[in-house]
């Protein structure tokens, strides 16, 4: 993915198997692409929210308000990716802008700076994705200082836990202003201004593409539990234990190692 402003016009460049099907569908995946993009920004603040509220109260979101708050999450999410897939694919008479096609999987998408339908979209980005950074680092700000203050009262696993858990929120703070919110505020601030990127706007297009797959992998990375998980899940397992005792006291040592099955 790549892309630049040249001339009053927004250049975006899509390479990948889309590119073989027909315009109709082109215009789907895009959407979907831009949806899975605009969904990982949404779900910082709402994970930042649900962290807060279970380490405030000790009790997790009702169901029905989980539901309530990942389901706006998803609505918003959809509707700017809707909103921003139409202004890249579609012109006024229906003809589809990206019908231009270099290679075979290469699909260019072009939107008109100068069309009020185009900047109110990228105005909607700009605002949304700021204020969605805004409130992920209040939650996350406030649910640290909480846990500062009850240190004592948090047992040795449980602290270990949520000291994971806040160098994740941290990542997940620090990591969108790579490759979602400074990439988006910047995509969407270079339009508004007609402003030629040249090539750090192909840099800031390449970090957008990178969304879908960097929070995620950060999370696996720096959460233990879910470390394992995969692990356990890619047929490694615990190898042996040892028990030993000391002057009728017993202490229990595990000594863990993990092997494929495919060994065995």
């Amino acid at each position: 993915m790549s892309g630049d402003v040249t001339q009053g016009t927004l250049l975006v460049v899509l390479e990948g198997l889309g590119g073989l099907y027909s315009p109709q569908a082109q215009q789907i995946f895009i959407i979907v692409f831009a949806h899975s993009v605009v969904l990982v920004v949404f779900m910082l603040p709402m994970n930042c929210y649900c962290r807060h509220v279970l380490i405030m109260t000790s009790r997790p979101l009702r169901p029905s308000k989980t539901f309530l708050v990942f389901g706006v999450a998803c609505m918003l999410a959809g509707l700017l990716a809707t909103w921003a897939g139409l202004a890249f694919t579609w012109d006024g008479n229906g003809r589809l802008y990206g019908s231009c096609l270099i290679r075979s999987n290469r699909l260019i998408l072009r939107a008109a700076v100068d069309d009020l339908f185009t900047k109110l979209c990228f105005l909607s980005i700009l605002i949304c994705y700021a204020t969605v950074y805004v409130a992920s680092i209040y939650w996350a700000r406030q649910t640290l200082f909480y846990i500062k203050q009850r240190r004592r009262s948090y047992s040795s696993k449980a602290l270990s836990l949520q000291q994971q858990l806040t160098r994740i929120m941290i990542v997940q703070a620090i990591v969108p202003i790579l490759t979602s919110v400074g990439p988006g505020i910047m995509n969407a601030v270079t339009m508004l201004l007609k402003v030629e990127a040249g090539n750090f706007g192909m840099t800031v297009y390449g970090l957008v593409s990178w969304i879908p797959f960097a929070n995620p992998l950060a999370t696996i990375i720096i959460i233990k539990p879910y470390r394992k998980h995969l692990l356990r899940m890619f047929g490694a397992k615990k190898l042996f234990s040892v028990s030993s005792s000391t002057g009728g006291s017993y202490s229990v040592t595990r000594v863990v190692s993990f092997v494929s099955k495919t060994q065995n």
